[in-house]
């Protein structure tokens, strides 16, 4: 990093601005490439398939989370009983509250 001061440039120097952790098996972690033996001989179970990460001595995974968008229409088009239905269905929400509304049509 180097700073630059009225238009003049400082000389560069290193600078800590945070950590970020590394995903176990991940391109840049240090048992990516290591033979079987070589993990044992680090304590690491060979088979372990990684995609975690280790924060404050704790395995922590990154878990995904969908959810529809509150207060959005969306239409499903399909086919119950060989006849064909259109659904429409909202989360309505309001102040925390959450009511899911459906309405069905073609049955």
């Amino acid at each position: 990093m180097s700073v630059v001061k009225d238009g003049i440039e400082s000389e560069a120097m290193e600078a800590k601005i945070g950590q970020l952790p590394v995903m176990i098996k991940s391109k840049i972690c240090n048992l990516l490439g290591l033979s079987e033996v070589e993990k044992v001989r680090y304590g690491e179970d060979p088979l372990d398939p990684g995609g975690y990460f280790i924060i404050g001595g704790t395995e922590r995974v990154v878990m995904t989370l969908e959810d529809l968008a509150p207060n959005k229409i969306l239409v499903e088009y399909g086919e119950r009983y060989g006849d064909a239905i259109e659904v429409a269905k909202v989360f309505s929400q309001k102040r925390g509250y959450r009511a899911l509304v459906i309405v069905e049509r073609g049955r």
